[in-house]
């Protein structure tokens, strides 16, 4: 019976089993639980194939059994039992050659896909840290840009309202200054019209020769113009210190006004300050959230490194097999255990 050649059975690149020193793939994983791992099908297919006749005999029909080729008459008559209808089936040495095999793949297999299941863990890991510190630098820059928007709104609310208070003085004193200047030429107008009133009744006597008249006119002319003067500067003074009053008013209204802007430009300060404090401070916390948990990263990749499967192991395994005594009488199991539903029954 020949010894399978397991050096055929692929590079473990572009099939389920593992070739020592190759690369493992984790389907190689679907063999578990049959008793040669990935070597299931070709160790059924190979204990499947005619039986073989052994090296050195020759099949007698008469017998039934496989005779020692070159004895003679009186020469060896060494013979084993064979049947060439049979399967040739595995000794007790292929099956352990073919379990240990099936074992070393499938630990190669289940190393590499744990470790990259690992690998995966510490990537998901890595990203979720990165991904979160990137979220709080973005809150802090939102914040930032809120802050810095109500800040500006508040500055220019400060703005209107001391440009309204300042239109509101303005309207005061134009409208105070349009009604002085109405009053003033109202009361000129109304001066005006009773030294004519006067005049007129005086002119009338004087076409008379009225004396008194003439005496009367004489005075009027004379009053006249003290009385306009008079009138016209007790009206100045009045509407000047009322102007002065006014605008008294008006400089402290402003004062407030200003007194107002400047808190709102305080406030607006502040917010713009707490704006920068918050992204400094979510910068600050995301680069801590980084720094942190890419040290956990480099402590998982550490404590996880990538362990080769080591052959020379199996190897070492099955020589300490052959050296043990009696191992050439080892029969291994029956075939119809080994391969349930083959056609290699148990016997």
């Amino acid at each position: 019976m020949s010894i399978f050649n397991f050096g055929s059975l692929g590079s473990g690149n572009n099939s389920s089993t593992a070739s020592p020193g190759g690369s493992f793939n984790p389907q190689g994983l679907m063999g578990l639980g049959s008793p040669f791992g990935g070597f299931q099908n070709d160790m059924q297919e190979f204990a499947g194939a005619p039986n073989q006749m052994p090296d050195g005999y020759a099949y007698n029909p008469s017998t039934g059994m496989a005779q020692q080729v070159g004895g003679g008459f009186y020469g060896p008559t060494n013979q084993t039992p064979f049947n060439p209808g049979q399967p040739q089936g595995l000794t007790g040495s292929e099956q352990m050659q073919a379990a240990l095999m099936g074992d070393y793949g499938q630990m190669a297999d289940a190393n590499m896909f744990n470790y990259q299941n690992t690998q995966q863990a510490i990537g998901n890991y890595e990203d979720a840290i990165m991904g979160g510190a990137e979220d709080i630098r973005q809150s802090g820059i939102d914040a930032r840009e809120l802050m810095f928007g109500l800040a500006s709104n508040t500055s220019e609310l400060g703005q209107r309202q001391y440009d309204e208070r300042q239109a509101q003085v303005d309207e005061v004193m134009a409208g105070f200054e349009d009604y002085s200047a109405a009053m003033s030429s109202s009361t000129a107008a109304g001066l005006a019209s009773r030294n004519r009133s006067e005049s007129a009744q005086n002119m009338a006597g004087i076409k008379m020769q009225d004396p008194i008249a003439m005496q009367r006119q004489a005075d009027l002319e004379g009053r006249a113009a003290t009385e306009a003067y008079q009138t016209m500067t007790s009206l100045g003074a009045q509407f000047n210190q009322t102007r002065a009053s006014l605008g008294m008013q008006g400089i402290a209204s402003m004062n407030q006004a200003a007194q107002t802007q400047q808190g709102y430009e305080s406030l607006s300060t502040n917010m713009n300050t707490m704006g920068v404090q918050f992204a400094q401070a979510a910068e600050t916390q995301a680069a801590n959230m980084e720094a942190q948990g890419m040290g956990n990263v480099a402590q998982m990749m550490a404590s996880n490194p990538f362990n080769p499967i080591s052959f020379a192991q199996t190897l070492s395994t099955f020589f300490q097999f052959t050296e043990t005594p009696g191992s050439s009488e080892f029969a291994g199991f029956n075939e119809g255990l080994l391969f349930p539903g083959s056609d290699m029954a148990i016997t």
